[in-house]
């Protein structure tokens, strides 16, 4: 599978890379698709048509990776994009339950990863 497009994680000044940490305390099977669906998107050349990302409305520069698991748990994982150099930053893990974020700020706070990440490349590192 060719990659296309490379994963990076937000880096809070603690030191916390709070969306990877997410994936690895899963279980075992929803740890192993959500790497899957993240290694699908990663070889997708036109990723803003495909059904597991898509773009938060009323926004320009954050999408949402999403997560669907067996069980209806929904996870959104709020992204930020930058075509010109095929990278796809991860900032916050967001639950939907009863149609509502969990956190309820998810917006708020990926907007401002999203500004501390243009400011320090610092906060920005790879996703393994």
């Amino acid at each position: 599978m060719n990659k296309e497009w490379t994963f990076k994680v937000f880096v809070s000044d603690e030191g916390v890379n709070e969306v990877q940490d997410w994936i690895d305390r899963l279980p075992k099977k929803k740890r192993i698709k959500a790497r899957s669906i993240i290694t699908h998107l990663g070889a997708v050349k036109d990723i803003i048509h495909d059904p597991y990302f898509s773009k938060w409305l009323g926004h320009d520069y954050l999408w949402r990776v999403k997560f669907k698991f067996p069980n209806r748990e929904l996870f959104r994982v709020f992204s930020s994009i930058e075509p010109e150099d095929k990278t796809i930053t991860m900032l916050i893990v967001a639950q939907k339950v009863a149609g509502r974020f969990e956190p309820s700020n998810v917006v708020r706070k990926a907007e401002e990863r999203y500004e501390l990440i243009h400011e320090d490349r610092r906060r920005i590192n790879d996703f393994v």
